[in-house]
């Protein structure tokens, strides 16, 4: 069964292009060339992000930028204040649980059901709680500062949730 995953939310507004645009007239002749530039970009990202899931690290960014962080906490199924069960829908476990509900409908046909049962995200490794990238923007020193927001790329969302789901251990920020 396919859903697909739709189309971007958030559109980026400075690429790595745009960095390396703006590196090259700063430097001008004396700039690397952009394959150079790019590797010792990825690099750098793969370092940083790689602390951060791994060393449990946070990342300061220069010219007060504020701070990249993993945090833990928040119960990933709760109730809130208006008394209703809120949770995070485990997608994996509700389609494997709609293919047995319903066995003679396509995925188009099933993705037409209103009201479809979901199945909610137990967390057993972490005990019921969320592990979650935060941007700490209190140090932030721009203007609009909240209206800005970071989308981790799901290659290390997905490094983080394999971190946390074999070594079973919290060293994070609460």
């Amino acid at each position: 069964m396919y859903f697909g995953r739709g189309s971007r939310k958030i559109l980026a507004d400075y690429k790595t292009k745009d960095l390396y645009k703006f590196y090259k007239n700063k430097f001008g002749d004396k700039a690397l060339d952009k394959k150079t530039f790019l590797s010792i970009w990825e690099r750098f990202i793969d370092i940083r992000m790689q602390m951060i899931i791994y060393e449990d690290l946070e990342f300061y960014m220069p010219f007060r930028m504020g701070s990249l962080m993993i945090k833990f906490g928040q119960d990933a199924n709760r109730i809130n204040r208006n008394g209703n069960f809120q949770f995070i829908v485990d997608y994996g476990a509700s389609k494997k649980k709609w293919a047995e509900l319903y066995p003679d409908l396509t995925p188009e046909e099933i993705k037409e059901i209103k009201n479809k049962p979901l199945v909610p995200v137990t967390n057993k490794t972490t005990d019921g709680k969320r592990v979650y990238w935060r941007w700490e923007k209190i140090t932030c020193n721009f203007k609009n500062k909240t209206f800005y927001r970071i989308k981790i790329t799901r290659k290390w969302k997905r490094m983080l949730s394999d971190k946390v789901k074999n070594t079973k251990k919290n060293n994070y920020y609460e």
